[in-house]
């Protein structure tokens, strides 16, 4: 059984999923335990105001997240505003001192337009404030290799903490090579089909529903522009690859984070 909750608002999206499945497959590489039985996952996108103007929602959402004690986060993108420069992450008004409280539980960083659009090639402050989360991902000794420092990578949730991963999460880059809406930046990963993020992405799924992970097909996808927007953003078919290969392996879940313009409650 799985129970889910969305809050959706302005700016911030908050979302707490609960998780009960039983226990399926083979060991896989270094789960994430959950607390028996039910796994927390929190998740929250569009987070942290631009440095030096008033704190938003931010401090509040993990105030929130706090109180519900997650067993993991995720963070589909956007973390900071404007642009991901190291103040805007690790100042104590920045991201840092609201959602950098759960830091060490924010297992799925994935990367947002304005966490890449710092000076220079990529990401590199977000790379730097989430080494710990990115290092020593088993996924990056697979042929073909995750790439977490290019921000697609993928890991196992243990939710009856019994040693054996029972969900499995991708994240995945979708700025697909547009840096503040232009193109080219060679260290954002491309998302077209051939391309070595979705290569990795057929190759990573098809490896979760075959061998010794088959019948391990609960999973989750992350990344933060939303394909299908009815409002401000509208669609973006930039991720339609994605979306494809998902659907042909039944992926259960996708989590995005691009904000919506009004509050709304859904179950």
């Amino acid at each position: 059984m799985i129970r889910l909750r969305f809050l959706l608002a302005t700016l911030i999206v908050l979302t707490a999923l609960v998780a009960t499945v039983p226990a399926v497959a083979q060991p896989g590489g270094n789960p994430i335990p959950g607390s028996g039985g039910v796994f927390e996952l929190a998740w929250t996108g569009d987070i942290s105001p631009p440095v030096g103007e008033p704190r938003g929602d931010d401090y509040g959402t993990s105030e929130l997240a706090l109180g519900g004690q997650p067993d993991a986060v995720a963070l589909p993108g956007d973390l900071v505003y404007e642009c991901g420069s190291p103040a805007a992450f690790t100042s104590p008004v920045g991201y840092h001192g609201s959602w950098g409280r759960l830091k060490g539980i924010s297992y799925f960083p994935a990367l947002g337009n304005h966490d890449v659009c710092e000076d220079g090639p990529g990401s590199p402050t977000w790379r730097s404030y989430f080494a710990d989360q990115l290092a020593n991902l088993p996924c990056t000794q697979l042929a073909p290799p995750c790439r977490p420092d290019l921000g697609y990578y993928d890991r196992d949730l243990d939710v009856n903490s019994d040693g054996r991963p029972d969900w499995y999460v991708l994240v995945l880059d979708s700025n697909c090579q547009r840096f503040n809406g232009s193109t080219g930046d060679t260290e954002t990963a491309a998302c077209g089909d051939g391309s070595p993020q979705h290569e990795w992405l057929k190759a990573a799924m098809s490896r979760r529903h075959g061998g010794q992970t088959s019948g391990q097909k609960c999973s989750i996808a992350i990344w933060h522009h939303e394909r299908w927007g009815t409002t401000t953003f509208g669609d973006d078919p930039v991720t339609q690859q994605f979306i494809l290969t998902l659907n042909h392996f039944h992926n259960d879940i996708i989590l995005s984070a691009t904000p919506t313009p009004s509050p709304a409650w859904a179950r």
